[in-house]
């Protein structure tokens, strides 16, 4: 238990002052004739301004926390539950909120020996209100998106609408809300709503979520039918005959192709599809499927994304294909005094606060451009295939560049994705990595399922992995909060792309993530890549 009258006494006697107010301390000083020292003023502070005041106002707080000394500082963060080896601990509590009845007052108090404040409730008993907790609650931005889009469902002839969220911002739990509601008051037990998805991490992702949400918000048992790799291999789609049914939109496309009658069986059931990732929506392949499971205004299709487009100054046709396909109908987060929801996500903690670390890299491996060729990437259009497999092969780049950036980068309270240039570069990164004796696992679309689960789940659960390379499989679908390192050493030029990359270890405080979080670019960031703002905003012209 630390003093507070102590701690008090040594802001300075023109701090204590301060407190006091200069005219109530002329007036004691006049009255008694003799000066006060620090710890008697520290006193006098206490009982005249009060324990309330000096807590509840930030400027005397922000002194007091400012005079903690070392010991005591990261005595009080641990019991914050802050990381008490970060750097900068006071600027860290100070931010934190302390309102008057929270956790955070609660503690402070204790801390200094204080009892919390009571609650007190004017002309209302208090046995008759109660603040009820939710188990599967919806942050303000989340409730938001909700509602918007259940408006725009609801509207006459309005059946699409694309939730457009960050990376890392609740697009799946804020859908899993409405999910719910549809299953509860829409269904009548004959009914199929269907989640797709691209890849199988999104479909386990959606799995796991729906079986935490429908515990806590269903209305009655429900069949879940998890309909892609590892599971359904060889069931016929045409059994399912109700419930929420999570499906790859690969699988159903073979599906369709393998046996029509028994998909437009199946399809007749479906009365609502969430398909994740739907940027992708307009590729031939899906929107053949899409036609046939949602065919008239009888099935409802909410997209989710965090990059409402396809393209990037390559071909907008495709962009404007996709608005049209949800017929301009476009839910994102408005945020009051705001002018985007990247920085009040990150002001909030919903997302980490980006520290971006570009590595100026120049070949000399022979690599030589034309004036058209270096015009072209400067103006984002599509690098040519031959140059980027000259950029991944350079020995230089990979051995002295990416090796001396991980290992940097590399410590025991650091998750590393490292984002490789090639399948092969990835395995060959790996091998010299581990040569060097650091902890590090590669998962490419050769990786055997069961090594790639396992890599996995040992870099988000445990220290046995720290480093995770891996090319082409981890830009969607991959949750690990405690990421906080994305090295990006793959040349891209895609904003989709770049967007997701960032995102795997974007998620703040709030999501169970990191406070910032660090972009390592081995190339130089051309325009569209240099921030997660500008990525968001990218497409809206073409939803206005």
């Amino acid at each position: 238990m630390i003093s507070l009258n102590n701690v008090l006494s040594r802001t300075g006697i023109s701090e204590l002052i301060s407190f006091l107010g200069v005219d109530t301390y002329k007036l004691l000083t006049n009255m008694e004739g003799e000066s006060w020292s620090p710890l008697d003023l520290a006193d006098l502070v206490i009982d005249v301004v009060g324990i309330e005041r000096i807590f509840n106002n930030k400027n005397f707080r922000d002194i007091l926390i400012g005079s903690l000394k070392k010991n005591e500082i990261r005595e009080l963060a641990s019991n914050l539950d802050i990381d008490s080896s970060s750097l900068d601990l006071y600027h860290k509590i100070k931010e934190l909120k302390f309102s008057k009845f929270s956790r955070n007052m609660e503690t402070l108090l204790f801390f200094f020996g204080k009892v919390p404040f009571e609650k007190k409730i004017n002309n209302i008993d208090k046995d008759t209100l109660e603040e009820i907790d939710s188990n599967y609650p919806l942050f303000k931005h989340q409730r938001q998106a909700y509602r918007d889009t259940q408006k725009i469902l609801r509207e006459e002839n309005s059946n699409r609408v694309l939730i457009h969220m960050p990376t890392g911002s609740g697009k799946t739990r804020t859908t899993m809300n409405i999910i719910c509601e549809y299953l509860r008051t829409k269904n009548d037990d004959k009914d199929i709503v269907l989640w797709i998805a691209d890849k199988e991490e999104l479909c386990s992702q959606a799995t796991n979520e729906f079986t935490e949400a429908w515990k806590i918000l269903g209305n009655g048992p429900i069949n879940l039918h998890k309909y892609h790799e590892p599971f359904n291999k060889n069931n016929k789609i045409s059994d399912i005959e109700s419930g929420f049914v999570v499906t790859s939109i690969q699988l159903l496309y073979r599906r369709k192709n393998d046996d029509i009658d028994q998909f437009l069986k199946f399809s007749q059931r479906v009365k609502l599809v969430i398909f994740d990732e739907a940027h992708l929506i307009t590729a031939k392949e899906y929107k053949s499927v899409l036609e046939f499971i949602a065919p008239n205004n009888n099935t409802d299709i909410i997209g989710l994304t965090a990059t409402p487009g396809r393209s990037f100054l390559k071909n907008i046709d495709e962009d404007v294909k996709l608005a049209g396909f949800f017929n301009q109908k476009k839910v994102s987060l408005k945020i009051e005094k705001y002018n985007n929801p990247i920085n009040y996500l990150q002001d909030q903690g919903f997302l980490a606060k980006i520290i971006n670390e570009p590595i100026e890299y120049y070949s000399d491996s022979g690599i030589s451009l034309t004036k058209q060729e270096k015009d072209d990437i400067l103006a984002g259009k599509e690098i040519d295939l031959d140059i980027i497999k000259k950029i991944s092969n350079d020995s230089k780049r990979m051995s002295k560049i990416i090796i001396r950036t991980i290992e940097e980068a590399n410590n025991p309270k650091n998750k590393i994705l490292l984002f490789a240039p090639s399948v092969e570069q990835a395995h060959a990164l790996t091998a010299l990595l581990k040569r060097n004796k650091l902890k590090a696992e590669v998962v490419t679309s050769n990786t055997n399922r069961d090594d790639r689960r396992k890599f996995i789940n040992d870099f988000k659960n445990s220290d046995e992995v720290q480093i995770l390379v891996n090319y082409g499989v981890l830009t969607t679908g991959f949750d690990a909060p405690k990421a906080n390192i994305a090295i990006i050493a793959r040349p891209t030029d895609s904003i989709i792309l770049y967007h997701q990359m960032i995102g795997r270890v974007a998620r703040g405080p709030k999501q169970g993530g990191n406070e910032y979080c660090k972009i390592i670019t081995v190339v130089d960031q051309r325009y569209g890549f240099r921030d997660l703002v500008e990525s968001f905003n990218f497409w809206e012209d073409l939803w206005e």
